[in-house]
């Protein structure tokens, strides 16, 4: 059994991580004093495709249970 990460994803991880590098860790001191995450940040987490679903044809399709899982371990 093969039991590697498709490409696919872990370029997606790669994404992620940048995602999280412009959005989070350049500000991480003014989200630490404020003590929550700015509206803005949720609506790029879905503009970016982050929460496991996207619209394809009208209808909401779930994506991969692994994709998911390595999304939810990195943030």
């Amino acid at each position: 059994m093969d039991f590697a990460i498709p490409a696919a994803i872990s370029q997606d991880l790669d994404r992620l991580r940048d995602f999280i590098r412009i959005q989070l860790v350049s500000d991480l001191p003014s989200l630490t004093r404020k003590q929550k995450m700015p509206e803005t940040f949720f609506h790029r987490m879905g503009a970016g495709g982050w929460y496991g679903f996207k619209v394809e044809g009208g209808r909401l399709v779930r994506g991969s249970a692994l994709r998911e899982a390595i999304i939810a371990e990195e943030l």
